[in-house]
């Protein structure tokens, strides 16, 4: 009776912890050069920051651009990237200590 309550508590916990979608992620894309200058004006533009690294892929020049999300804006973003770049390689994976940038100028006003 315990592992099944216990299981219950992590399933019923999982799904209320993804809809509430509380944190940031780190979405690192890739995606041909000739492309990035339009993904990450379209991207900040909608408010997103976005860091572009110049990178080398098999197939010849690439660009590498992190975009600092919130977690609950991450369907949001992918899908704007498929749409200008249906061939864009991206994972995400979870932000837990941010720390400067650009982001969070309200922060500053706090101290």
């Amino acid at each position: 009776m315990y592992s099944l309550a216990y299981a219950v508590g992590v399933y019923v916990g999982s799904k209320l912890e993804s809809r509430l979608a509380f944190g940031n992620i780190m979405i690192q894309t890739v995606t041909p050069r000739a492309r990035a200058p339009q993904l990450t004006d379209v991207l900040r533009e909608r408010g997103f920051g976005v860091t572009s690294i110049q990178a080398q892929g098999r197939d010849g020049d690439r660009s590498v651009l992190m975009i600092l999300v919130a977690r609950r804006r991450r369907d949001e973003v992918i899908q704007r990237i498929l749409e200008l770049d249906p061939q864009a390689m991206s994972t995400a994976n979870n932000a837990t200590h941010l720390c400067g940038g650009h982001l969070f100028p309200w922060k500053r006003l706090a101290k």
